[in-house]
């Protein structure tokens, strides 16, 4: 019927420009009364100018129009598809029908195409996303032997660095990709066939389940970590805990929020599925709804062009984005994914991601400036990086998020956990050949005690820049640890808190932060310090001489690697064999990094501490010899510092007895 709407609309401007034209013909006579005709034609052109503007107008109009009806025909063709009573049927299209007359001149009508204007809106100089179609990674989600039709993917959301989960529109299905060993997306999972009614539209993850919005059969599913369908709740209608076309769903502190679009308002659940409450602030299609680090709600209104941002406790209007300037205008923006202090909104219509940084206008992408011929539909933002789908398209797309900051020659990644009301910020530093995402329980941790949570990539690690596991000094660590902290308190997101800052290091980290709290000036930055396993070295005579040895070996073999990395550090087999298959983990040693390490650990194993500092070691520790961690505490001269001994522990703590170090480390910052 748009196909059919279209042409009619071309084919009257056509039999407008002949019609011009034949009057021009006839006013051919009057050609040399040029003074008289000239401003006729000039009038006449004006006209036309106007009228083609109205024909847009007219045109976009009759889009909103008739999406809005398809989507009532969808509803009712599923309704029927469910076996509903003729009655109900009525009552609900009679229902219906009344909200379309008293909703229908609400919608903020597009602009007319640019090329109909007399000035072009102009773009952010300080546009953070522009990219390089070098920095778009593509993946090809291919059709299954059992479906009939190529994939058309309407959302993503990313599970880890190396896992995400797709819906395949087409076919009724949800798919969980992983990369597999040549870092090619494969689908590991997969439910949902064309016979079943459930046409997931978007999904929410909590303890490895699965909840979905799924629109076909207007209900919420809820699936187990094998995407096995539990249960079931919901069903069509206008009353509370019913739907009429859920379209998107969020998790956030055990509340479930449901886009119930065409009911026009947002429903709140616990996670049995039991109705607490509705916002009906004032939408008019909720397409996708997002919970930002200030636990507040931010709508997409489809319909309405806009986002809007509410208070999730009063359910008031805080905030609206997408009005403010010309350039964030939006047409027909479908989802949205929250990063920290920052948003990223899929405004389809215009084929661009548009990024909002603390409500304001911050950037845009246009698909097309990146070689992606298509509009942006699903999007996520996890752990630097956002994915998003095109709309009839069966790849998804990647885009590193601009979360590196430059320190001296070194572009340091970075990543931020952060919550509401915070009552500190804690910076992670991970070990040697790691990086930033091994130890994201730690960051989970934390922020459900009330800390924000920052962790980076040290240089020559995970996303950092610099030659892979290479360091020239032991110092350069030192200097971006400290470089990082100064950022972190300049940060325009906390600085008005004046939040203190704790610094907490595992192995060579550990080492790092031991070395900084034995600086003068630590008190300077940082309330208080934890190290976790350092590899301190003891004092004795055949230390130094295997140090001078290796030495003298890493001079005439400079490119010399070791590995002492391997499964006996690890008390659980399986958390080691994930460990293992982490794409950004360091494989090798760099020998003169571990001499590095060596004369670190020998220079501070006998140093005093100038500021609060928590030691841990774990007994069994086969890298690190405990008796240095000993030595260590003999120089404590702060009253506050601690010495703990983790019994029975090898070197690698973040496995399932972790959560006793977590909470030995929340007491002691605590107790400060």
């Amino acid at each position: 019927m748009r196909d059919k709407m279209k042409k009619v609309l071309y084919e009257s401007i056509i039999d407008i420009l002949e019609k011009f034209l034949q009057s021009v013909k006839q006013h051919q006579k009057y050609i040399q009364s040029a003074s008289i005709f000239i401003p006729q034609c000039n009038s006449q052109l004006i006209k036309l100018s106007q009228f083609i503007k109205e024909i847009y107008k007219r045109y976009y109009e009759i889009e909103a129009d008739l999406l809005e009806y398809e989507c009532t025909y969808n509803t009712f063709h599923s309704q029927q598809f469910q076996n509903k009573t003729t009655s109900l049927e009525c009552i609900v299209t009679n229902h219906c029908n009344e909200e379309i007359i008293t909703k229908r001149y609400q919608f903020d009508l597009p602009d007319v195409p640019m090329e109909f204007q007399t000035s072009i809106g102009c773009s952010s100089k300080k546009d953070c996303l522009l990219v390089t179609p070098n920095d778009l990674i593509k993946h090809q989600i291919k059709k299954q032997t059992n479906e009939y039709f190529e994939p058309q993917l309407n959302f993503v959301k990313i599970i880890s660095t190396s896992r995400y989960i797709v819906g395949d529109q087409a076919n009724h299905t949800v798919k969980i990709i992983e990369f597999d060993s040549s870092q090619n997306p494969e689908i590991i999972r997969s439910c949902g066939n064309l016979t079943d009614n459930h046409i997931a539209c978007d999904i929410a993850i909590c303890h490895d389940k699965y909840y979905s919005a799924d629109k076909g059969s207007n209900t919420i599913s809820y699936y187990d970590s094998s995407l096995k369908r539990i249960l079931d709740f919901g069903g069509f209608g206008s009353e509370s805990g019913k739907f009429n076309e859920p379209t998107s769903i969020e998790i956030k502190k055990n509340r479930l929020f449901v886009c119930d679009s065409l009911n026009h308002r947002i429903q709140q659940f616990d996670l049995q599925g039991r109705y607490e409450k509705s916002i009906t602030e004032n939408t008019l299609y909720p397409s996708c709804v997002r919970m930002n680090y200030k636990d507040q709600l931010l709508i997409v209104d489809e319909w309405k062009s806009r986002v809007v941002i509410i208070d999730a406790k009063t359910g008031k209007e805080v905030d609206v984005l997408g009005n403010k300037r010309e350039e964030d205008k939006f047409l027909r923006p479908t989802h949205l994914a929250c990063f920290n202090d920052e948003v990223y909104v899929s405004d389809t219509g215009n084929g661009r991601i548009v990024q909002f940084k603390n409500n304001q206008y911050y950037g845009q992408l246009k698909l097309k400036d990146i070689g992606i011929d298509g509009n942006p539909l699903g999007i996520d933002a996890f752990e630097g990086e956002i994915a998003f789908t095109v709309v009839g398209n069966n790849q998804v797309f990647f885009i590193k998020i601009k979360t590196t900051h430059q320190i001296g020659k070194y572009s340091v990644f970075s990543r931020l956990y952060s919550v509401s009301s915070a009552k500190g910020n804690i910076l992670f530093i991970h070990g040697y050949t790691e990086h930033s995402g091994i130890n994201l329980m730690t960051g989970k941790y934390f922020n459900e005690q009330g800390f924000n949570v920052y962790f980076i990539d040290l240089p020559g690690h995970g996303r950092s820049s610099g030659d892979r596991g290479y360091i020239p000094l032991f110092e350069d660590y030192e200097m971006v640890v400290k470089e990082f902290s100064k950022l972190i308190q300049k940060s325009d997101v906390f600085v008005s808190e004046q939040l203190p800052l704790y610094l907490i290091g595992f192995s060579i980290g550990g080492l790092i932060v031991s070395r900084i709290a034995s600086d003068k000036k630590a008190s300077q930055l940082y309330k208080a310090i934890i190290s976790i396993n350092p590899p301190y070295w003891i004092n004795v005579w055949y230390v130094y001489i295997f140090y001078y040895f290796a030495l003298l070996f890493a001079f005439f073999f400079p490119s010399f690697t070791v590995h002492y990395i391997n499964e006996s550090l690890f008390n659980n087999k399986e958390v080691a064999s994930k460990f293992f298959k982490d794409p950004y983990l360091l494989k090798s040693n760099n020998l003169h990094v571990c001499l590095e390490m060596v004369r670190a650990g020998l220079e501070d194993v006998n140093k005093s501490e100038h500021i609060p500092f928590l030691l841990i070691q774990s007994s069994c520790d086969s890298i690190v010899n405990p008796k240095g961690a000993l030595i260590k505490s003999y120089h404590f001269h702060n009253s506050k510092s601690l010495f703990v001994l983790v019994p029975k522990q090898n070197h690698m703590l973040f496995e399932e007895d972790f959560s006793s170090v977590h909470s030995t480390m929340n007491k002691w910052i605590l107790s400060l």
